[in-house]
């Protein structure tokens, strides 16, 4: 029996190549949506909305290239009655690149320092409940300290989520979007319940949904297949 020990390794070992290379190559993907077409649907997010007025943004083509970015918006949205802002970035390719680059493994790169564990912060909408990863990070310069607060989620249908390994949950999927909500503390209230980036999205994500997934946001939210989680704060976890 030891004599044929080599063999069978060497079987399960090609086995299990082929699985992760199946995986990879969108052999078994889930979906078959090409992130081409989800990149398209890009150009649907609206430059307005409620008090909400858009600005696009410059971006840093090297950045994307290494996001593994298909597609892109970069804005700053500025509330026309109470002159707060969010920039809200929204990028879309393959899951194998969009599901890492995690504000934790990018921010640190720019000069940033992470003030605190990442933890998740369900937002509510009136079609769902939206679930973000969260924290602060912090840059000091001779032109003084910033520091910003970031939301991040990720979505493949209609909804906002944020797993536990993003990289395991979205493994094989062929199209994912993630998005960016960020504001300086130092410009804006920044309690749980109240700061400019919660109060926008809590109009922002419906209407981006709804532009992202037309006719399926709308039979998701008939259906009630819209993820929807409690509204009470989930425990800390390990962004991925």
């Amino acid at each position: 029996m030891l004599r044929f020990l080599p063999a069978l390794l060497a079987v399960a070992l090609i086995v299990f190549l082929a699985i992760v290379q199946g995986l990879w190559s969108d052999r078994w993907a889930k979906s078959n949506i090409d992130a081409r077409e989800f990149a398209a649907r890009l150009g649907e997010v609206p430059m307005q909305i409620g008090t909400w007025q858009g600005e696009d943004q410059a971006q840093d083509e090297r950045v994307l290239r290494s996001a593994g970015a298909v597609g892109s918006v970069s804005r700053v949205y500025t509330n026309t009655r109470t002159s707060e802002q969010v920039s809200a970035f929204i990028v879309c390719g393959h899951s194998r690149d969009v599901a890492g680059h995690t504000p934790e493994e990018c921010y640190p790169g720019a000069g940033f320092t992470q003030e605190g564990p990442s933890r998740k912060r369900n937002i509510e909408t009136d079609d769902q409940v939206a679930q973000f990863y969260t924290t602060t990070f912090r840059k000091e310069s001779p032109e003084g300290v910033q520091r910003l607060r970031i939301y991040w989620a990720w979505s493949r249908t209609p909804g906002w989520e944020a797993p536990n390994s993003a990289r395991i949950e979205y493994a094989g999927e062929r199209a994912l979007y993630k998005v960016y909500l960020i504001h300086d503390i130092a410009r804006s209230r920044d309690t749980e319940a109240d700061n400019p980036s919660i109060n926008f999205a809590r109009i922002f994500l419906p209407e981006v949904t709804q532009r992202l997934y037309g006719d399926q946001a709308a039979g998701a939210e008939a259906s009630g297949d819209v993820p929807a989680e409690s509204s009470a704060e989930p425990a800390e976890a390990p962004a991925a």
